[in-house]
C-alpha cells in the first residue's frame, strides 16, 4: 500500500495512533446540485428531449413517450437502435461560488463518455463501476455554464476494443444477447444473460455534483474494524484535498468521544490514517440474522482547518470473520465454511442479479421488499453474483440492518477478459473505489473477483487450446490486480479469487489450486443437473458449499400480464419462446413435470397456460427443496456442507427463469418452501436401501430435544392408519440422524401409491416447530381426489393491507396454491391440506386492500385441478 501510495502525485500519508478524546467544529465545502433535468440529444441531433438524473436513456425517452414500455413484448428487439445510439446528456448551471479550487464530482457514469465544460474537454469516463473527480476550475466562468456529458455506444466500443486486440478474449453469449461485453467496464448482464435481455443502457446512473472547496475538501472516509484479543480497532482513513499547504486537525468522533491530531496538509491530495482502540466492553457484536442482534454505530470522521471543516459519517458493526479452509484428518479435500465471532454459520440463502436492466426503474421499496423477503425465508446471506452490478448504499445499509450477509463479488462473469496496462489500470481504479465504499459494510462478509472464471477455463476451444495464455491473463488480473487492490486496503474479511474455485494450496506465496474449479473437495461449488430426477438425493453433490443449483420455472399470470397480449399467454407463443433465454429451458421444464405429475390437458388458452405456471413452480419448489434439505443436513455427514444458496433471488423482467421472487415481487412457491427448508429447525428426510432416513438439523445456538411424530396418510381420505414416535436430541448448530423406518415394514398392507407421511417435530411444550412430508411414489402415480372444493371461508381486514382467512378441503389437496390480484405475499402458500386441518392464512398487500375485490379476485388451486377438468 505504501509503494502505492508513494506512486500518487502530491499524496502525502500520515498515520496517526491515538489515545485520547477531543474537539469539535463547524463549517465545510459546498456542493452544487446538478441532478435533475438536463437536455438529451442522439448523435445525428433527430431526437431531442428532456432527461432526468440519476437515470438512464430508456427512462428519459419512456418518459418523453417516444417509447414504450422497453419490457413489453418483443420491445427489447425493436428498441435496440437505442443501445447503438450515442447520445449527449447537457444543462446549464449558475456559477455561483468562487472557491480556491473546483470539482466536478460524478458518482456513476454509464459507462463510455466524454465531459466537457463551456465546450472544453474535461476528461473521459470508461467505467460504470468507478468514481470520477475532475478538477474544473479553469474551465469555469461567472454566471451561466454549460456542462456536456457524450455516452459512445458502449457496444460500439466494445466491438472496437475486441477488434483492436492481439488474440482472441472469448465469452459466453446468450439468446437475443449482443457480444464484446468482457471488452468494457459495464454490467456484464446489460450485453443479455440466460435469464435476461440486452438492452445496454447509457446515462447519468448516479449522482454528480460541483464541489467547491475554500480551504480543504474531505472527499471519502474510511472506517473498518478488526479484533485483537479483547480489543477493537477502529481504522479509518481519510482522503483529503487541500487548497494550499495548511495547518488540520484530523478527527475521528465514536460514542460521542473526539479525538483529533494536529498535522500539516500538502497542497494537493493526502490520505490520512487514524486508529482507535476499543474495549469488547464498550460495543456490543453485530450478529447474522438468527444469531442475535445487528447493533451498528456511527463514526464521524473531519478534517478542520481555522476556518473550513469537512465532515463524512459512516456506520460500522463489531463482527470478526473467517474462511476457514483446513485439511481433513480422515478424508480428502479441506473444509470451506465461515466463521461469525468464532461462531460456525450454515450460511442459508440466494444469488442476487440486477433487480432491473435500467437504474431509473430501481427504487427503494423495490429492493427493501426483496431483502425483507429473504429475511422472512429465514434466509442469511446474498450473493451479488458478478455479473450484474455494486448494488447501491440503501441495499448495503439495509443488509447491515437485516442481519443479511452478503457474498460480494467483483463484476466480471462467465468470460475471460483483456490484460492490457489500460484495462488493469481501470480495474485497479475500480476495485479501490469499491472496496473503499463498501468496506465499513459489516453485512460484507468475502470478496470474491469473479463469476465462474476459472473454470471457464474449461469452456471455450481458445482457452483449451492455450490454457497457458488465458490462465496468465487471469492471474494478471484477479490476483495481481483485484486481489492486491483489495489487500492494499481491506484485511478484515476472506477473498477467494472465483466461484466456484479449487481454493489455493498456500497463502504465502499465494499460490493457486487449479486444476477441476467445480470439485467438491475444495472451495465452493455451481451444480446444474436438468436430467436427472431432481428430488433424486444421489445425483446431489458432496460438497463443502454450494453457492449456486437452481431450476427453472415460469413467473405468474398477473406478473405477465402488464408487458403482453392474450395472445401470448401459453406455454409454447412464439413470446414464451422468445423470452426462454436458457436452451432448451421450455423442454427441461416439462422433462421434470413427467417424471412428477400427468401435464395439464391442452397447450393454449388462459387456463392452460396458468397451469404450466404453477405446475413449473411446482417442480422447481420440489427441485430446490430436496438440494437444499440435503446440503443442510449434510453438515452432519462426511462431506460437512456448511453453505447453501441456490440460484436466484430475483428476477429482471417477466420471463422464465430460475428465481424465487418474481419481477413484480410476488413470491413463487419456491420462496414459500424456503421459510421450511431454511428454518432454524429442519425434519428432512430420503430414501436410501430400502429405508427411510429422518434426520434433524439445526442453526440453534444451544442443545435441542423432543419428540418426534411419523403420521402414516391415506390419499383417499386423509386419515391417519398409523403412528410412528421417536425421541430426537441434535447438538447446538448440529445435524442428526434421528429415526430410521424400514420401507417393507411401512407397506405390508399398503401400496406406495395408497399412502404418504407427514413428520413432524413437537417442543418439549407440545408445539409443532417443524414439519415436513415424505410422498412413497410420484403422485402422478397416486388416484388423487377430483373437483376439490375449497372452503374459504372468515375474511377479515386485519389492516389496511392485511387480511386474514382460512381455509380447508373435504379430501387431501397437494400444493394448493393462492393467488391475488393484488401485489403482496401470503403467509404460507403451496402447503398440503386434509380434511382435518383448517390453516389461518394472512395476506400482506404492497398496497390498500378492498377486501370485496380481493375476495372475488382471490385464485386458488391445487394438482389434481391441473389435469382433472
Amino acid at each position: 500500500k505504501q509503494q502505492q501510495l508513494s506512486e500518487m502525485n502530491m499524496h502525502k500519508t500520515i498515520t496517526y495512533f491515538f489515545m485520547l478524546w477531543c474537539i469539535k467544529g463547524i463549517f465545510g465545502s459546498t456542493t452544487l446540485d446538478l441532478n435533475g433535468e438536463w437536455n438529451v440529444v442522439n448523435g445525428n441531433a433527430t431526437i431531442q428531449l428532456t432527461g432526468n438524473v440519476p437515470g438512464d436513456i430508456y427512462g428519459d425517452l419512456m418518459k418523453a413517450k417516444i417509447i414504450d414500455d422497453p419490457y413489453y413484448r418483443y420491445n427489447d428487439i425493436l428498441y435496440r437502435w437505442v443501445a447503438l445510439e450515442n447520445w449527449t446528456y447537457s444543462r446549464t448551471f449558475t456559477n455561483k461560488n468562487d472557491g480556491k479550487e473546483i470539482f466536478l464530482r460524478c458518482e456513476g457514469l454509464d459507462t463510455i463518455a466524454k465531459i466537457s465544460i463551456n465546450s472544453q474537454f474535461v476528461g473521459l469516463s470508461n467505467n460504470m463501476f468507478r468514481e470520477y473527480l475532475f478538477p474544473i476550475k479553469k474551465f469555469m466562468k461567472s454566471g451561466n455554464n454549460t456542462i456536456s456529458i457524450s455516452f459512445e455506444s458502449a457496444s460500439s466500443y466494445a466491438q472496437r476494443k475486441k477488434n483492436e486486440y492481439p488474440y482472441p478474449v472469448p465469452e459466453s453469449e446468450y439468446i437475443a444477447g449482443i457480444d464484446g461485453r468482457n471488452f468494457v467496464r459495464k454490467m456484464q448482464s446489460s450485453f443479455g444473460w440466460d435469464w435476461g435481455p440486452a438492452f445496454i443502457p447509457q446515462g447519468i446512473w448516479k449522482k454528480i455534483s460541483i464541489v467547491y472547496v475554500p480551504d480543504v475538501f474531505m472527499s471519502h472516509a474510511i472506517p473498518s474494524v478488526e479484533k485483537n484479543k479483547d480489543k477493537w480497532t477502529i481504522s479509518v482513513t481519510g482522503e483529503v484535498y487541500s487548497s494550499s499547504q495548511n495547518d488540520a486537525d484530523f478527527c475521528v468522533t465514536f460514542k460521542s468521544k473526539e479525538l483529533c491530531s494536529k498535522l500539516k496538509l500538502d497542497k494537493g491530495d493526502n490520505v490520512l490514517h487514524h486508529q482507535t482502540i476499543v474495549n469488547n466492553k464498550e460495543v456490543n457484536l453485530w450478529w447474522p440474522y438468527g444469531y442475535g442482534d445487528q447493533p451498528l454505530y456511527e463514526v464521524s470522521v473531519s478534517i478542520k482547518t481555522h476556518s473550513h471543516k469537512d465532515t463524512i459519517t459512516k456506520n460500522i458493526g463489531f463482527r470478526t470473520v473467517e474462511l476457514v479452509t483446513e485439511p481433513y484428518e480422515n478424508s480428502n479435500g479441506t473444509s470451506f465454511y465461515f466463521k461469525v465471532n468464532d461462531v460456525p454459520i450454515f450460511i442459508r440463502g440466494a444469488n442476487w442479479i440486477p433487480s432491473q436492466s435500467f437504474s431509473s426503474l430501481v427504487s427503494e421499496e423495490s429492493v427493501s421488499w426483496i431483502l425483507n423477503s429473504a429475511i422472512s425465508s429465514h434466509m442469511n446471506t446474498v450473493r451479488n453474483w458478478g455479473g450484474g452490478i455494486y448494488q447501491s448504499d440503501f441495499f448495503y445499509e439495509t443488509c447491515d440492518k437485516l442481519g443479511l450477509m452478503v457474498w460480494e463479488e467483483f463484476m466480471f462473469g462467465c468470460a475471460m477478459y483483456p490484460r492490457d496496462e489500460a484495462f488493469l489500470e481501470n480495474v485497479r481504479e475500480e476495485v479501490s473505489y469499491q472496496t473503499k465504499r463498501l468496506m465499513n459494510h459489516p453485512s460484507v462478509i468475502i470478496w470474491s473477483a469473479n463469476n465462474e472464471n476459472e473454470v471457464a477455463l474449461h469452456w471455450y476451444p481458445e482457452t483449451r487450446n492455450n490454457r497457458d495464455l488465458y490462465l496468465v491473463d487471469q492471474v494478471a488480473l484477479y490476483v495481481d490486480t483485484v486481489r492486491d487492490s483489495i489487500n492494499g486496503q481491506d484485511t478484515s474479511r476472506p477473498f477467494v479469487v472465483s466461484s466456484p474455485s479449487n481454493g489455493v494450496l498456500s497463502e504465502t506465496p499465494y499460490v493457486l489450486r487449479w486444476g477441476n474449479g467445480d470439485s467438491s473437495l475444495y472451495g465452493d461449488v455451481h451444480y446444474y443437473d436438468y436430467v436427472s430426477d431432481c428430488t433424486d438425493v444421489s445425483t446431489f453433490p458432496n460438497a463443502r458449499f454450494v453457492s449456486e443449483y437452481g431450476f427453472q420455472s415460469y413467473p405468474s399470470y398477473w406478473t405477465f400480464e402488464p408487458v403482453t397480449k392474450p395472445e401470448d399467454l401459453s406455454f409454447n407463443s412464439s413470446l414464451m419462446l422468445h423470452r426462454q433465454h436458457h436452451p432448451n429451458g421450455n423442454a427441461e421444464i416439462l422433462d421434470q413435470l413427467q417424471i412428477h405429475f400427468h401435464l395439464p390437458n391442452g397447450t393454449s388458452g388462459l387456463d392452460s397456460f396458468r397451469d404450466h405456471i404453477y405446475l413449473s413452480q411446482v417442480v422447481q419448489s420440489m427441485c430446490i427443496k430436496a438440494q437444499s434439505e440435503h446440503y443442510r443436513r449434510s453438515k452432519g455427514l462426511v462431506a460437512n456442507t456448511m453453505g447453501a444458496l441456490y440460484w436466484q433471488l430475483n428476477q429482471i423482467w417477466q420471463a422464465p427463469s430460475w428465481s424465487s421472487i418474481e419481477y413484480s415481487g410476488r413470491w413463487k412457491m419456491l420462496h414459500y418452501f424456503s421459510r421450511k427448508f431454511f428454518n432454524d429447525l429442519l425434519i428432512s428426510s430420503f430414501e436410501s436401501d430400502n429405508k427411510i432416513q429422518i434426520y434433524v438439523t439445526s442453526d440453534i445456538r444451544k442443545d435441542v430435544s423432543g419428540n418426534g411424530n411419523i403420521n402414516v396418510i391415506e390419499y383417499t381420505d386423509g386419515k391417519a392408519i398409523a403412528k410412528i414416535n421417536f425421541e430426537y436430541s441434535v447438538p447446538r448448530l448440529g445435524s442428526k440422524l434421528a429415526h430410521t423406518i424400514n420401507i417393507d415394514d411401512l407397506l405390508v398392507n399398503y401400496k406406495r401409491k395408497n399412502i404418504y407421511l407427514e413428520i413432524q417435530l413437537v417442543d418439549k411444550t407440545g408445539i409443532i416447530v417443524a414439519e415436513n412430508y415424505h410422498f412413497l411414489c410420484p403422485l402422478k402415480e397416486v388416484d388423487l381426489a377430483s373437483n376439490i372444493q375449497y372452503d374459504i371461508k372468515g375474511f377479515k381486514l386485519q389492516s389496511d393491507k392485511t387480511v386474514s382467512f382460512t381455509i380447508q378441503t373435504e379430501y387431501p389437496a397437494f400444493f394448493v396454491w393462492l393467488e391475488s390480484e393484488y401485489g403482496g405475499r401470503f403467509s404460507d402458500n403451496g402447503f398440503h391440506t386434509n380434511p382435518s386441518k383448517q390453516r389461518q392464512i394472512v395476506f400482506y398487500g404492497r398496497e390498500e386492500i378492498d377486501i370485496d375485490r380481493f375476495v372475488k379476485t382471490l385464485y386458488v388451486r391445487s394438482i389434481s385441478d391441473t389435469y382433472m377438468k
